[in-house]
């Protein structure tokens, strides 16, 4: 097996461990001698459901009385 069949092996592992789907495109940086591998529409839909759910303190009524 070649390098190559063996990332893209890889990343369809990770693909499947994190539950993304397969055709959301990736982002890659290289970041010294690691790279970081960013999932954008992953993290857009994080944002929008932590919006809609609400983070603690961010709803109405549940900042303390001054």
């Amino acid at each position: 097996m070649t390098d190559l069949w063996e990332d893209m092996e890889k990343l369809n592992d990770l693909f499947e461990e994190l539950r993304w789907p397969h055709t959301d495109p990736l982002t890659f940086l290289i970041d010294g001698d690691k790279i970081v591998i960013r999932n954008i529409l992953q993290e857009q839909r994080d944002k929008l459901n932590e919006h809609i759910r609400g983070t603690p303190g961010s709803r109405p009524g549940s900042e303390d009385a001054a």
